[in-house]
């Protein structure tokens, strides 16, 4: 910069450094909206059946190293649980370390009872759990049967069911089911009678569709113009009653070019 004014010196100066604080800034946002996308977790309670009286954990194991960084968030619980303690340290698998944290509870009231998400915190942002529905009963009481929401959707984007589809299109199907956190059966269970002059095959989920409470997902592909009826149907499952609703698609033919 030699022969240059002093004054031309420190603007470039000057815009050299607000360059670098820019730069800077947008790595760092950009490094913590990455790693919310990222950051891995698992959470579980056991044991699955709750008793008045009888402690259970509710674990989370994140994909973070340095417990001491991490915090937890849990929402409320009062007139239901009793929290016993709360645990958290680092744990070494393989060639990678993470986090658990461990809340023991004793439930006090037998109840079915939504427990929110837990907010996990960490330097890299923040995530949370998703819900857990809990069964709650007394000692020697029968199994409460759970009856989950169930609706239709298709094409896996939560959009409605279409009133009707063209005979030979392909379209997927998939029932899901809310307010719900017990273990899923396999989606073969789930699979209907297939009806005349339609094909129908079981098509393959995704892990996170599992976790979202997809039961079963189908590839439909009706022959000829009509209606695709699926009739209403319940099944039990150990003590969960699944109330599958009516799936009506009205079948239209092609239009003549």
């Amino acid at each position: 910069m030699n022969g240059l004014p002093k004054k031309i010196i420190q603007e470039r100066i000057i815009k050299i450094k607000t360059f670098f604080v820019t730069l800077t800034f947008f790595l760092l946002t950009f490094t913590n909206v990455n790693a919310q996308e990222t950051m891995q977790f698992y959470a579980r309670i056991s044991p699955e059946v709750l008793i008045v009286g009888s402690p259970f954990t509710l674990t989370i194991l994140l994909d973070y190293p340095f417990a001491n960084e991490v915090s937890v968030i849990p929402p409320s619980y009062e007139g239901v649980l009793k929290l016993d303690r709360v645990i958290k340290y680092a744990r070494g698998r393989e060639t990678r370390t993470q986090t658990v944290v461990e809340y023991t509870f004793t439930p006090i009231v037998s109840r079915h009872f939504v427990l929110e998400s837990f907010t996990i915190v960490t330097p890299l942002g923040r995530t949370a759990t998703g819900q857990f529905v809990l069964n709650i009963r007394r000692e020697g009481e029968e199994r409460m049967i759970i009856t989950p929401s169930l609706a239709w959707e298709s094409d896996g984007s939560l959009s409605a069911v279409p009133r009707q589809i063209t005979a030979g299109e392909r379209l997927t199907f998939l029932l899901r089911a809310t307010d719900f956190d017990s273990q899923l059966p396999p989606p073969e269970f789930f699979m209907p009678e297939v009806p005349q002059g339609v094909i129908l095959t079981l098509s393959r989920q995704t892990a996170q569709e599992r976790t979202d409470g997809v039961l079963i997902k189908m590839t439909v592909i009706p022959l000829a113009p009509g209606e695709f009826t699926l009739p209403e149907r319940v099944l039990q499952y150990e003590n969960i009653r699944f109330q599958i609703p009516a799936l009506n698609v009205r079948v239209v033919g092609r239009s003549a070019n």
